[in-house]
């Protein structure tokens, strides 16, 4: 694998996890407009960004990294952030805590092979000696995502509504999710040993 696909496949990894970790969080970050447009309780929000996100997101993580063991991981890990911002694309129509709470088990479930397949492809195409920097770029998705992320969901919730905001947020996914499904390329898996 070339030095510049290795870059693109990095760039894109750290992209998807990004929107991603954006998706996760987003429910906080437009709370007050959801409270208030639909009636939903403190308690509802809890459950919307972080019991129900997180039971899913648990139980679908290991069946998903075990895909990503007899699969093509960048595969995986382009469909699961397309399904993840299709979810979080459809909040915007939600009109009810119901829907809303099924929505976001659905963005939980793309979220989750998100992460662990990335890992996988980072540590076939980085050797030991460059892994770690590789994997600290991949992990930056977070940070930056939590920056970008809380200032574009401010604005955009401030000016448009909160349900702008899940498109602004669901939209690029979606388009990242296919960019990535043709771009990124997986170096040979490393061999366990016997």
């Amino acid at each position: 694998m070339s030095p510049g696909v290795r870059q693109r496949t990095l760039m894109l990894l750290t992209s998807i996890y990004a929107f991603s970790f954006i998706d996760r969080v987003v429910i906080a970050l437009v709370a007050q407009g959801m409270k208030a447009d639909l009636g939903i309780s403190d308690f509802q929000i809890g459950l919307l960004g972080g019991s129900a996100f997180a039971f899913v997101n648990t139980l679908a993580t290991l069946p998903l990294a075990r895909l990503a063991e007899r699969f093509r991981r960048t595969t995986i890990i382009g469909i699961s952030i397309l399904v993840g911002s299709a979810f979080t694309l459809a909040c915007a129509i939600a009109s009810s805590f119901g829907q809303l709470l099924v929505l976001r088990m659905g963005m939980a479930f793309g979220s989750a092979g998100t992460e662990a397949p990335a890992h996988s492809v980072i540590s076939d195409m980085y050797d030991r000696t460059r892994r770690a920097s590789a994997i600290a770029i991949f992990s930056l998705g977070v940070p930056l995502a939590s920056i970008i992320g809380a200032y574009a969901a401010g604005l955009t919730g401030e000016t448009h509504g909160w349900r702008a905001t899940f498109v602004v947020f669901g939209a690029p996914g979606l388009l990242l999710g296919i960019v990535g499904l043709f771009l990124m390329r997986e170096h040979e898996r490393e061999k366990a040993p016997e």
